[in-house]
């Protein structure tokens, strides 16, 4: 919950005016790189520090044991939150807070799915896991829902974090519009995480359930991409065809987030802790982990560049993700095996 708080959070903060003031968002003195590398920092800066936290993880695992280990992730993850909330300005300080956020972040992935795999059922493993995973959506939509309606008023020039941005291109040019979606967005992942994690992870499989996810996560973000490439010819068209296709990209964002509900973000969690033998699991977890957030990272800090004009531009962006998804759906359809039903021994069999 931690981390989808987070990122409900800052996606709204870093579009509030009084943040862009105070942190120099726009600064004048800065051109739209500049402005969306700075951007980034601020938004990264927490995956940054999950990298390290996500190593720190097992050596505190194997010495004071998970329990502890939770324990103190909390307070870190608290203590940073505090270093953040009096920035007062002061840009250096948002970014060593965010830091320390994410060493408190980065244990989380690696410590409660691992205590959740050893202690859980067989038949109800899956299911629990999922439910980690779907604890970030929760904070998603509390991170959104705690923006201060004086800070939601009208501005289409805003560099925006992510999920407002992405939807500004379809046309919703509002903040509170913008916020508005998005607290949907999440609202969508989390009733999608939920009916997998109740409905499908044990029943299906994690393979059919990850598969599942990544097709539906391919037809969307096609759409989008073809809807932009298309867009970007017809630049000014305000013709009711026009609109209900700006509609179903909407339409289709969600789908991204409900095809991501149902695969990765509870795949990534469940596999990590079942695949490994014990006496490695808390080193396995937590080196696959870090490097889980390092591609994170790289897409939290990529993200605003590629949508630059003089980069990949909105269409270009959504192609690139697109084939990644193919490449992803590929490897889950020939190389992955199905752990559903089997104990963590047995697990270890599959991939040893």
């Amino acid at each position: 919950m931690s981390r989808g708080l987070d990122e409900g959070l800052i996606s709204t903060t870093v579009a509030q005016n009084s943040f862009i003031n105070e942190f120099g968002l726009q600064a004048k003195s800065l051109d739209a790189s500049q402005q969306a590398n700075r951007l980034s920092n601020i938004t990264s800066m927490v995956h940054i520090g999950s990298i390290p936290g996500a190593l720190i993880a097992f050596l505190l695992c194997e010495r004071v044991g998970m329990l502890w280990s939770m324990r103190q992730l909390c307070t870190l993850w608290m203590a940073g939150v505090i270093v953040v909330i009096t920035a007062s300005g002061k840009l250096g300080q948002i970014y060593a807070g965010r830091f320390i956020m994410g060493l408190g972040i980065g244990q989380a992935g690696v410590v409660a799915p691992t205590y959740l795999a050893e202690i859980a059922p067989q038949s109800a493993r899956g299911m629990l896991v999922s439910v980690f995973g779907m604890s970030e959506y929760i904070g998603i939509m509390i991170g959104v829902s705690i923006l201060r309606p004086a800070d939601t008023r009208k501005d289409a020039n805003n560099v925006e974090a992510y999920a407002p941005e992405l939807f500004a291109l379809f046309g919703i040019n509002g903040q509170s519009e913008k916020l508005f979606t998005t607290a949907i967005f999440g609202a969508v992942k989390f009733v999608a995480s939920l009916l997998c994690a109740i409905l499908l992870i044990d029943h299906i499989g994690r393979k059919r359930s990850l598969i599942s996810g990544i097709a539906v996560q391919q037809v969307a973000m096609l759409y989008i991409a073809m809807y932009l490439t298309i867009n970007a010819s017809l630049a000014g068209d305000e013709s009711p065809s026009s609109k209900r296709a700006a509609l179903g990209a909407i339409v289709f964002i969600y789908f991204v987030g409900i095809g991501w509900a149902m695969g990765w973000n509870s795949i990534q969690y469940l596999l990590n802790a079942e695949i490994f033998p014990l006496r490695v699991r808390a080193t396995g977890s937590s080196l696959l982990m870090c490097f889980h957030y390092v591609n994170r990272y790289g897409l939290s800090k990529a993200v605003p560049s590629m949508l630059l004009q003089s980069s990949l531009q909105p269409e270009g962006t959504f192609w690139f993700f697109s084939i990644m998804t193919f490449f992803g759906l590929l490897w889950a359809w020939i190389l992955l095996p199905e752990t559903a039903g089997q104990t963590l021994e047995d697990t270890n069999g599959l991939f040893g």
